[in-house]
């Protein structure tokens, strides 16, 4: 009997699609193999076809670097981490650490320029695969078990992953993914653009010229927090009220279960950069919003301490 034309083309797909994926292992096999003879200039520090792909990509500066830059209380700058897009139709993902290089400065923002960092390629997204990809980062660079801020988009599985080699990290959701999963919760439940921005507006604040009109997150303290919260409550549940029946579970209970409540403090912590060579010039805050719990300068110093303290101990 013959094979339906619709059955012949999946099957040369995946036949395709799986000599693509062989003929890159074999090239990327190669490549390394000739790193690790030579010891210079070593990029790919693994790269596995079975049972699924799993290819980690980083050179010696990008390890070195982000052990000078995400480490030191005195100054750090936060490590990302975003599972960003598939790249072939076998659904294989890369995933992007990026850095800020503290010795450099952007002259038209003042600002440290982002530098990639270690790179992903990988088929699944749960938490045995981040697992692994932070321990071989700290296999080829014991400091990184140092990195005191991790940014990422709030994926648990990402968390949960990086968690288990990053001890002494915090770990801070990404003020956009946090913008964009408040917007989709308001668009869910029915509320019009102009509604959506007054919300908007009334968590993040809002600019008018050179007038800066503070929101939720230009609080200082979780006392201040609760506060300002529960002064937009009678509003917030007002305007939901004209949309008639909706969910049980009103916007406001969600926004302070789900970013304000004891498993997911918001907090936003402004900490002051001292003696360095960024901050001569000008005064330089950084702000860091934390979804998991609350933070602090000393809560950082603290897990630095601890985390030298065991090493002491293990070394000695």
């Amino acid at each position: 009997m013959d094979i339906p034309k619709t059955e012949r083309q999946e099957e040369f797909k995946k036949i395709n699609d799986l000599v693509c994926l062989e003929n890159m292992w074999i090239l990327l096999e190669r490549t390394k193999r000739v790193e690790e003879m030579s010891r210079e200039n070593v990029f790919i520090r693994e790269c596995t076809i079975h049972p699924d792909l799993f290819i980690v990509l980083a050179n010696d500066r990008q390890l070195q670097q982000l052990g000078q830059f995400c480490t030191n209380p005195k100054e750090f700058c936060v490590f990302g981490v975003d599972p960003t897009f598939n790249i072939f139709d076998r659904n294989i993902s890369l995933t992007v650490t990026t850095y800020r290089n503290l010795k450099l400065e952007n002259r038209k923002t003042g600002k440290a320029p982002v530098f990639i960092g270690p790179l992903l390629m990988h088929q699944h997204k749960d938490w045995r695969t981040y697992s692994k990809f932070a321990y071989l980062l700290t296999s080829e660079s014991p400091v990184l078990e140092g990195i005191l801020v991790c940014g990422m988009d709030g994926e648990k599985a990402l968390i949960d992953g990086f968690k288990r080699n990053f001890r002494f990290a915090t770990f801070l959701r990404c003020f956009i993914h946090l913008k964009d999963n408040i917007k989709r919760k308001l668009s869910d439940r029915g509320f019009n653009a102009g509604e959506k921005q007054q919300f908007l507006e009334e968590i993040f604040g809002r600019r008018d010229g050179t007038v800066k009109f503070l929101g939720l997150v230009d609080s200082d303290s979780e006392d201040e927090l609760d506060t300002k919260l529960e002064s937009l409550k009678e509003t917030w549940m007002e305007r939901e009220n004209q949309l008639g029946s909706g969910p049980e579970t009103t916007f406001f209970e969600w926004f302070k279960k789900e970013k304000v409540g004891k498993n997911s403090v918001l907090c936003f912590v402004l900490i002051k950069k001292k003696n360095s060579s960024l901050t001569n010039k000008k005064k330089t805050y950084v702000l860091l919003l934390s979804l998991f719990y609350y933070t602090s300068l000393t809560t950082v110093w603290r897990r630095q301490r601890q985390y030298c303290q065991n090493n002491l101990l293990t070394r000695g």
